[in-house]
């Protein structure tokens, strides 16, 4: 049994709120999910954008939880992510992280499961933004997301799935 809180699964999960900024997002995108029958496809608008999942109500108590995982995928050949998780407002001083610390940047051609050690943000016990934000400089960057949640530790998804690369830290 895998103990997680998704944020987003066929659907965003209603605790949360989602957000494209410089950006769109159809959120019932079919053309290749990497788990279920929808992923998010992600498209820029401007340089640097991002897809923004905040929390409705104040935050939420992610203590039982390890890591923050996420499916993604391409949409062309020159990409790279940073990954912002805060408690509260909006802080430019939040430690972010690199994509590519975790593995390699998405790929165009398989899904890739990244696994980000909660420990990484300096996270107190509490969440309330997770913004993961175009670092390609392109403003018409696509990206692709699925299978978007908090997990424990030992419970990581397998990457059963044909044609998935996997980067994780634990």
């Amino acid at each position: 049994v895998v103990d997680s809180l998704s944020i987003y699964s066929d659907a965003v999960n209603n605790i949360f709120s989602q957000n494209a900024r410089l950006a769109s997002a159809d959120l019932s995108d079919t053309s290749s999910p990497y788990s279920g029958s929808y992923d998010i496809r992600w498209q820029a608008s401007d340089s640097y954008g991002n897809i923004e999942f905040t929390t409705v109500d104040a935050t939420v108590d992610v203590s039982k939880y390890s890591a923050f995982q996420f499916a993604a995928k391409a949409g062309q050949k020159q990409s790279d992510l940073i990954v912002y998780m805060f408690s509260g407002p909006w802080n430019p001083d939040v430690p972010f992280q690199l994509i590519s610390k975790y593995g390699s940047a998405p790929s165009t051609d398989s899904w890739t499961l990244y696994t980000l050690p909660l420990s990484d943000f300096g996270l107190s016990d509490t969440f309330s933004t997770v913004l993961i934000q175009d670092q390609s400089g392109n403003g018409d960057s696509v990206y692709y997301y699925d299978s978007i949640s908090f997990i424990s530790q030992g419970s990581y998804l397998k990457d059963d799935h044909e044609g998935i690369n996997s980067a994780s830290v634990t």
